[in-house]
């Protein structure tokens, strides 16, 4: 077999792959190739859509317990439980809380006036824990 004889063997057989392949069928195999992405894909955004309509109404608000509303501030040393009183229009800060002793003491308590007024911080009173 000689060099020329091979390279038209090799041609032959590339013309008539392609050959085989009219345009309905070459459609085929990409769309049955490509339908798995594009499935994956719809079903994303349709996922996407959907949680977004959902949470579009929910806000976010601090929990409150009876008549005090709380935040926790800080996940490392510099940590804070703040309870806020709306009736005594008072902020009392619990300091350290993640560590240390499991019955916390009161820091410090801001007393709030009116809106813009100058805001006062005060020593809390040393409390008698029961045990």
């Amino acid at each position: 077999m000689d060099a020329n004889t091979g390279d038209s063997m090799k041609m032959e057989i590339k013309t008539n792959t392609a050959a085989t392949l009219n345009g309905n069928q070459l459609w085929v195999a990409v769309w049955s190739r490509s339908r798995f992405w594009i499935l994956n894909a719809l079903l994303m955004g349709t996922a996407f859509t959907l949680g977004w309509w959902m949470h579009s109404g929910a806000r976010v608000q601090a929990a409150s317990g009876g008549n005090a509303l709380f935040q926790i501030s800080g996940m490392d040393d510099a940590n804070a439980l703040m309870l806020y009183y709306p009736d005594q229009n008072a902020i009392y800060v619990y300091q350290t809380i993640l560590s240390g002793n499991s019955q916390l003491g009161c820091r410090y308590k801001f007393q709030l006036g009116k809106p813009g007024a100058p805001v006062t911080r005060e020593i809390c009173p040393i409390m008698v824990m029961d045990m």
